[in-house]
């Protein structure tokens, strides 16, 4: 497993030293790999933990509030991922449901946090205080909701919407399975999986959600 990570931080280092001109020196990238390696560990116990407790199925929200459920898909060909969120209210019935582009994407693990993120911003510009925000991807869900300090990759995502979590009244985070998650799943590959062309893509916008009212 170390060996695999090694490989990939090389890749990642040589990434941003071609594309951001960033040098990495040899403590930053020991210090990646083994943040890596200790990530992977807990994640790996968390996982084993709860195999049996994760819930299946798409469940209310409590009354008043609002869940936001996301999901991604990821590029490696164009380094582009796309989220697809939506927002139901305590009636099952959705109330909005976008999807939002983002360019620069280096792995899938940086897009599922940017698709948390972009949920919970997304919440705060319509309006949302009561919130709950549910996904299937267990590793980004645990970093969001827990306060101690993050020392992975996406460190600066998560830092950037903690303090964006001071604008709800109440947010909550929680992990579901992929078939609990099925409507922001499907959006989220709407794009992916369609292969549309070229024009439609430049036509929606790299950076600018498109989003579907109810």
């Amino acid at each position: 497993m170390v060996i695999v990570i090694t490989y990939w931080a090389l890749w990642y280092a040589r990434n941003q030293l071609v594309h951001e001109g960033l040098r990495q020196s040899i403590h930053m990238f020991s210090a990646f790999v083994l943040a890596h390696v200790a990530e992977l560990d807990t994640v790996a116990a968390v996982r084993f933990s709860s195999l049996h407790s994760v819930p299946s199925t798409w469940s209310l929200p409590a009354s008043g509030t609002i869940k936001v459920n996301f999901d991604t898909s990821f590029l490696s060909s164009t380094n582009e991922a796309f989220s697809g969120i939506v927002v139901r209210n305590s009636s099952r019935l959705i109330m909005v449901a976008c999807i939002i582009p983002h360019s620069h994407v280096n792995d899938d693990f940086i897009a599922e946090a940017k698709a948390c993120a972009s949920a919970v911003l997304f919440a705060i510009e319509l309006g949302f205080r009561f919130v709950h925000v549910e996904g299937d991807s267990l590793t980004v869900i645990r970093k969001f909701s827990i306060d101690s300090m993050d020392k992975s990759i996406i460190q600066p995502i998560i830092t950037y919407i903690k303090v964006k979590l001071q604008l709800f009244k109440r947010i909550t985070f929680s992990h579901v399975g992929r078939q609990g998650n099925a409507t922001a799943h499907t959006l989220a590959r709407i794009y992916t999986q369609f292969e549309l062309p070229d024009p439609f893509l430049r036509m929606a916008g790299l950076e600018h959600p498109f989003i579907l009212y109810f």
